[in-house]
């Protein structure tokens, strides 16, 4: 979820300055960014390809609750996404 937010306002912070012939993929990889770690991801890679495709990867870890029981305190989670800013 937090790959998919972040490339989601990647490309929605980056519409208007597209549409007045500037990249805006300054602002569009912090928009990313900032989305994502508000959802929880501690590390977050943006890229932006020159077709203009934004890609956003995400890693977060959580505490177990139960799993602690068998020896398992902690888990690793990633996620991709990639968003698409289409003209139309």
């Amino acid at each position: 979820v937090a790959a998919a937010a972040g490339a989601r306002a990647a490309t929605d912070e980056a519409a208007t300055s597209r549409l007045q012939g500037s990249s805006g993929d300054a602002r569009a990889i912090a928009e990313a960014t900032d989305t994502a770690r508000g959802y929880g991801a501690a590390d977050v890679e943006v890229s932006i390809g020159p077709d203009r495709r934004v890609w956003v990867s995400t890693t977060a870890t959580s505490d177990t609750v139960f799993l602690g029981l068998i020896g398992i305190d902690r888990f690793t989670v990633t996620g991709r996404a990639e968003a698409d800013l289409r003209q139309g």
